[in-house]
């Protein structure tokens, strides 16, 4: 099922031309291989992949260049045909050199960066399987550099290694991780040793971690490292094996770790904390979900002192059994600081992974602003600020449109609004495309462009605010392409929510 962030995932904005000077070269018209087009390029110039399957393995070779794909990655796939990294960046690489729009698949890694922190932008990263660390994007460092990578706007799905199936970072690597769906894969989902990163507004879900010889949670761990986790959804991940610890996110040997604004649920452990485990760690919680988490031992956060003393401080926060769903080992240090609950949060319909907040959710208005590291976009990149304070969460509760499950060409869309319960009339808009200008109207911004669909909603939900119709997909709409969404709930538009056929 696609998520809620499928708009911010799926519909990728790409660069269309170099800048003043450089050239455009086009795959295969000027070159027959994305790596000859590669080694021919000079810095900033752009490397543009027409539609198709390319069965190569790539090397930036240092370059600064943009290698991006036309049309996006359902169309543009690299095929590593297991013979190694399927992308790789092994000579000091920073931002500049930027791997954009493909399907990368079928390497021992999908992506692999050695000494260099290149930009990873609107990728599919599937199918890549090693036995060590790293199958998605694996990036290694050194202990005297700081290397910044950015990550952002990937779905990382399908991926296997012993540790870090989706993401595995190590050795001073810093930066951000920021509006990825990473899923599905085997080893966990991200890995991070001795680096500190920002992990910001992604969805993290049904990761499993069976590691063979060391920790790893299902969804984030981290071993001597200091990342700031914020805005995340962290869901339906697992810990298992003979270590079974931290099924959502797992902190140990001396990790620091900033937990700030997450909906972490229905995670579980098979030993111990299934929402959070803590192993010799400083971690800090702060106007975060726990709840549907499982584990014999600490169902929400277990705190063991294995290697080292650990520390936890919990503040606005909703614990599902509250501090009943924290387990201490004896020299544990714990702090229940003012602000947090112990109630059911009201998901929409956590039973189809819908975390959104409902209306009546005592996470409503429940956090705090003065938290340290909260984002300042929620997981959909509505403003985390809608009432008088922000919501505990991942989820900020405001009038916005969505969609959940596959759009898939003749079968039927489940659109949901969220918004002030009893709202009349609701209109939903569905648009040819979007509008170069969109205008401004007595409601708002309009961002479509005719010929349009309307639907009549009738009124939002007077005790959940969500209201949820089922419409039809034309059967004539084609796998990748863009649809745009907007609803007029009461008189005032929302923004455009995107579409892509799948």
């Amino acid at each position: 099922m696609k998520t809620v962030i499928i708009s911010l995932l799926l519909f990728i904005c790409l660069s269309s031309e170099a800048a003043d000077g450089f050239e455009i070269i086009y795959v295969p018209d000027h070159y027959a291989s994305i790596q000859e087009a590669i080694d021919a390029a000079y810095p900033g110039d752009v490397v543009v992949a027409r539609p198709d399957t390319y069965h190569e393995n790539i090397d930036f070779h240092g370059k600064a260049i943009r290698v991006r794909s036309e049309i996006g990655p359902r169309f543009t796939v690299i095929e590593g045909d297991r013979t190694g990294p399927v992308v790789a960046f092994r000579s000091g690489e920073k931002r500049t050199s930027v791997i954009e729009g493909f399907t990368i698949r079928n390497g021992t890694n999908g992506i692999e960066c050695f000494h260099a922190a290149p930009a990873i932008e609107g990728n599919v990263i599937t199918g890549n399987t090693t036995t060590q660390s790293g199958g998605g994007i694996l990036c290694t460092g050194d202990y005297w550099n700081l290397y910044n990578i950015l990550i952002r706007g990937n779905e990382i799905t399908g991926n296997a290694a012993d540790r870090g199936g989706g993401i595995y970072m190590a050795d001073t690597f810093a930066g951000e991780i920021t509006e990825n769906s990473v899923s599905h894969n085997q080893g966990g989902g991200i890995y991070l040793l001795e680096s500190g990163f920002r992990i910001e507004r992604n969805l993290v879900k049904h990761n499993r971690a069976d590691p063979t010889w060391t920790y790893v949670g299902g969804g984030i761990s981290c071993q001597m490292a200091s990342p700031l986790i914020t805005g995340n959804v962290v869901a339906c991940n697992i810990a298992t094996g003979i270590f079974g610890r931290g099924g959502g996110i797992l902190c140990y040997f001396e990790a620091d770790c900033l937990i700030t604004g997450n909906t972490i649920a229905d995670n579980s452990a098979e030993f111990y904390g299934g929402g959070i485990c803590n192993l010799g760690s400083s971690v800090k919680v702060a106007g975060t979900i726990l709840w549907g988490n499982s584990a014999p031992t600490g169902p929400a956060i277990h705190a063991e002192s294995s290697f080292s003393p650990p520390f936890i401080a919990m503040t606005c926060c909703d614990v599902e059994g509250g501090v009943n769903g924290v387990s201490l080992e004896p020299g544990s240090q714990f702090q229940w600081l003012p602000g947090n609950i112990a109630q059911p949060p009201l998901f929409v319909e956590p039973g189809r992974e819908d975390y959104h907040l409902t209306w009546r959710s005592p996470c409503r208005d429940r956090s705090s602003d003065a938290l340290p590291g909260l984002a300042d976009c929620d997981i959909e990149g509505d403003p985390r600020l809608s009432g008088e304070m922000p919501d505990i969460g991942a989820d900020e509760f405001h009038l916005h449109l969505y969609h959940w499950g596959d759009v898939v060409p003749g079968g039927f869309l489940d659109i949901r609004l969220a918004g002030r319960p009893a709202t009349r009339p609701v209109l939903i808009a569905l648009g040819s495309g979007l509008l170069d200008v969109p205008f401004p109207t007595a409601w708002g911004v309009f961002f479509l462009r005719p010929p349009l669909e309307i639907y009549n909603a009738g009124g939002i939900g007077s005790y959940t605010g969500i209201r949820s119709i089922t419409v039809p997909v034309p059967a004539t709409w084609s796998p990748g392409d863009v649809h745009p969404l907007q609803a007029l709930a009461g008189g005032v538009l929302t923004n455009a929510h995107l579409l892509e056929v799948q």
